[in-house]
């Protein structure tokens, strides 16, 4: 049983503590990950996440600190409203992360402006992107505009073409109104699961399952929810209607972890089809990496022993 929730989790936390609700100091933030890197997490923990403005921060905090080994970095861009703030936000930001010395610059990413997502320019926009890239890996955030059911298929397409990015959905924040609804999250999968584009998500994923918690006052999308959908997604190609009702469950015990195999529902995914589906979605960003495993060990998983 474990072994199996192990594929589908192992390396798939990027650590934010710098980001809200956690909202960590650089010192803290960087001691945790060096000791979740080295400790009973390490098996769940994946890359240090900081922003692009906080590069001299973190470096300086590092020789503070008189750490001398290096970790994987994600690094997180400024973004912009219009286009053209967004190009030269980002290729300032991606320079910029060249001077990481003690970590890894192995990824970057950047929310793309929502009035780029129906524009005949997104796919020479992320080529523009790429070429000031090297071997990181380059995400990009698609928000959900007015127009979202049209715009997020059509930009997942778009982004597919270009071979030069992978996909990022934000999946809530500190506010009710920062998390996308079901149909978004589903719609989102299911449209990467189709053009075969792998993903991350980001923020509001603290726990394992759907479910309404009183520390944003509203439900919750939960990880297990994310992850096995993508599963499935990418495993089976149902309909849009069984993404939905992965995204939207609730009931801890409808995912189970048996033998050798995920079980939801008629869906079973052997091991190897479960260490596919980690090549289509490949982590989610957390700003708490206690939070998520105290919540999988409350459902009856020995997380700790998974080494």
């Amino acid at each position: 049983m474990v072994e199996t929730l192990k594929y589908l989790l192992r390396d798939s936390i990027d650590y934010a503590g710098l980001f809200p609700p956690a909202a960590l100091g650089m010192r803290e933030a960087v001691a945790n990950h060096i000791r979740y890197k080295s400790g009973p997490e390490a098996w769940f923990v994946d890359r240090f996440v900081c922003g692009s403005t906080r590069i001299a921060e973190m470096e300086s905090a590092l020789n503070r600190m008189g750490y001398s080994d290096v970790f994987g970095i994600t690094v997180v861009g400024s973004g912009g409203k219009t286009t053209a703030d967004f190009l030269s936000n980002t290729i300032a930001d991606i320079v910029g992360s060249r001077r990481v010395r003690h970590g890894y610059f192995e990824a970057f990413e950047t929310r793309l402006p929502v009035d780029l997502l129906g524009a005949s320019d997104l796919g020479p926009v992320v080529r523009r992107v790429r070429r000031y890239l090297e071997d990181e890996e380059f995400y990009v955030e698609i928000p959900f505009g007015p127009n979202w059911k049209n715009d997020v298929p059509k930009a997942i397409d778009e982004i597919k073409k270009t071979g030069a990015a992978k996909a990022k959905i934000r999946t809530g924040g500190i506010t009710p109104q920062e998390f996308p609804t079901v149909e978004q999250v589903a719609l989102f999968i299911y449209e990467c699961a189709r053009a075969n584009l792998p993903f991350k998500a980001t923020a509001g994923l603290h726990h394992p399952v759907r479910a309404y918690r009183e520390e944003t006052r509203c439900v919750m999308h939960g990880f297990l929810n994310v992850f096995v959908a993508a599963a499935i997604a990418k495993t089976f190609s149902p309909s849009l209607s069984v993404i939905e009702q992965v995204v939207g469950e609730e009931d801890a015990d409808a995912f189970l972890f048996v033998q050798q195999r995920l079980r939801y529902g008629v869906y079973h995914i052997d091991k190897d089809k479960i260490v596919a589906a980690r090549n289509f979605i490949e982590s989610f960003g957390s700003c708490s990496v206690a939070e998520p495993l105290g919540d999988l060990e409350d459902l009856g998983f020995s997380i700790r022993s998974l080494r």
